[in-house]
C-alpha cells in the first residue's frame, strides 16, 4: 500500500509500525514510525493523515511509551515536543487522546515536573517551558 497509494504512505507507515510493536519488533517500529514523521516529504510523501486520523496519536503515544520505559527521558520528551508542535496534544489538539495525554503525564512526572493537581493545560505550558 506505501508504494500504491503513496498519498497515505504515512498512515500505512504507522499502521505497519503498530503491527511490529505488538510483535516485539522494537527497532522496526521505531523505523517506520520515524519516517512516518519525516518532514522530507519527496521520499515520504505528504503529511497527510486524513486517511485515519487517530493513527498519529497512537504512534506517538507508542514512541514515548517507549522511551519511557527504556528510561530515556530526553528521547521522551522530545516526542512529547512532537506532540506539542503538530497539535496532537494540548488546547490545540484536534481529538484528545487518553493513551497519549497518559504517556506525556508519566514523562512528565519523570522529569520531575510538577503534574499533580494540575490541569492538562498547565501541564503542557510546563512542557512547553523546559524546551
Amino acid at each position: 500500500m506505501i508504494q500504491k497509494d503513496p498519498q497515505n504512505q504515512r498512515v500505512y507507515r504507522m499502521n505497519l509500525g503498530e503491527l511490529a510493536w505488538d510483535q516485539g519488533k522494537t527497532e522496526q517500529f521505531l523505523k517506520l514510525s520515524e519516517d512516518a514523521f519525516n518532514p522530507e516529504t519527496e521520499s515520504f510523501g505528504p503529511l497527510n493523515f486524513s486517511a485515519e486520523p487517530m493513527a498519529p496519536y497512537r504512534t506517538l503515544a507508542l514512541m514515548s511509551e517507549h522511551w519511557w520505559r527504556k528510561g530515556q527521558l530526553e528521547k521522551a520528551k522530545q516526542v512529547c515536543f512532537q506532540a506539542l508542535q503538530g497539535k496532537y496534544i494540548g488546547s490545540d489538539a484536534a481529538f484528545h487522546h487518553s493513551e497519549l495525554e497518559q504517556v506525556v503525564r508519566k514523562i512528565l512526572f519523570a522529569l520531575d515536573l510538577p503534574n499533580q493537581n494540575s490541569s492538562e493545560k498547565q501541564s503542557i505550558l510546563e512542557l512547553e517551558a523546559i524546551k
